[in-house]
């Protein structure tokens, strides 16, 4: 049998329009004040791209102006902080260790309510506009940025185009009889790729015994990977059409954390916002909602705590270490060798043939392997 582990990073998305991790810390690192957008849906996103209506429509509300001032002074303390704006996975892993500082939110809200009423002098203090400042949310930061990078991974490329520049990554899989794909990339280019290529293959959830409903139908939940498929696809750093329904119990119509969750994909707006959880077992609702339906993303500076620390991200972690350990060959594509828990599992990696693609990143580790600057070239080498 014929084994295939690929592991791909950020240069891999590039092709498709997808940004890079520098461009998405040129969209935080500027002025922040009046950029941001949220939606009824609860859905955060720039103002950049957007047309007349998602303009007019992110902007019916009060918590769009005031927050874009919080995130812009979390800008400025980070790079007061650390003295340049160094990158968006730092940037993410500041904002989680200030909220964990209740003295330090609230000196950052208020520093942003002053900067917000400096320049907008009219507002008397019983506007609404003031309200997110009267009643602040200081844990909202992470989850704005979740939104905002997620807004970013839209591709850039028409389906012909991106078809056309992936067909040597696709022609590759297809001569293998089983892959085992390990993106770090949050996108959904890989499904995108494989489904149009009418190519089956698992990301590890599943229907059968499934906890979240969506109108009286089972919805998709990580269940962990079957060796029935030929190719397996794990989402390494967490994925845009991954959320996480968040357990709590109900009473009423309050909710109470537990701080437990199941990941899902839902398949819409609605099944995101109006789907519920159940008993498999029985059937009967446990709870009507989700207080917190965003995409779930791996990232900041801790990872390794994170995934230790989660039933889905442990498991694909573990499925990581021990593919490494038996794979014929290996492929990375795009990846710059920044994560150290990624680095570690290439360092123990058995694979007899190890392919580096990348045109800047070298394979950094001494182990015999070749080095190739674009997926088309992968013949020559294979």
């Amino acid at each position: 049998m014929k084994k295939l582990t690929i592991i791909l990073g950020a240069g891999f998305s590039f092709e498709a329009g997808l940004p890079l991790g520098k461009d998405i810390q040129a969209r935080f690192d500027r002025e922040l004040k009046g950029k941001l957008l949220l939606f009824s849906s609860g859905e955060w996103m720039w103002t950049d791209g957007k047309n007349k209506t998602d303009l007019n429509n992110g902007s019916l509300n009060y918590d769009y102006m005031a927050y874009s001032y919080v995130l812009n002074e979390y800008v400025k303390d980070y790079k007061l902080n650390r003295g340049s704006f160094m990158d968006y996975e730092d940037f993410y892993q500041f904002i989680i260790d200030t909220e964990a500082n209740l003295n330090a939110c609230k000196l950052l809200f208020k520093r942003a309510k002053s900067e917000f009423l400096k320049d907008n002098p009219s507002l008397n203090q019983d506007s609404y506009h003031l309200d997110p400042f009267k009643k602040p949310n200081y844990y909202r930061a992470k989850e704005i940025l979740n939104y905002l990078i997620w807004d970013m991974l839209r591709f850039g490329k028409t389906k012909d185009e991106l078809l056309l520049t992936y067909k040597p990554f696709v022609d590759l899989i297809k001569e293998y009889d089983k892959v085992d794909i390990f993106t770090l990339n949050h996108d959904t280019l890989v499904e995108f790729l494989l489904e149009e290529n009418n190519i089956n293959y698992t990301k590890g959830f599943s229907k059968v015994d499934s906890n979240i409903q969506y109108e009286e139908e089972p919805l998709e939940t990580y269940q962990g990977y079957q060796d029935t498929v030929s190719v397996r696809l794990y989402k390494m750093h967490g994925s845009t059409d991954c959320y996480q329904f968040e357990h709590c119990n109900q009473n009423g119509g309050f909710l109470e954390r537990t701080g437990k969750g199941t990941y899902y994909l839902p398949n819409g707006y609605r099944a995101r916002h109006t789907s519920i959880r159940i008993d498999p077992k029985s059937g009967d609702v446990l709870q009507d909602y989700s207080p917190d339906p965003i995409p779930k993303f791996i990232t900041g500076k801790d990872k390794t705590t994170i995934i230790k620390n989660d039933y889905m991200y442990s498991d694909i972690y573990n499925q990581f270490f021990d593919n490494l350990k038996t794979t014929d060959n290996l492929l990375i594509s795009g990846y710059s060798y920044r994560d150290d828990h990624v680095n570690e599992a290439i360092k123990d990696c058995r694979a007899t043939k190890i392919i580096n693609q990348n045109p800047f990143d070298l394979f950094p580790f001494k182990k015999d392997h070749f080095n190739i600057n674009k997926l088309e070239d992968i013949n020559s080498v294979l």
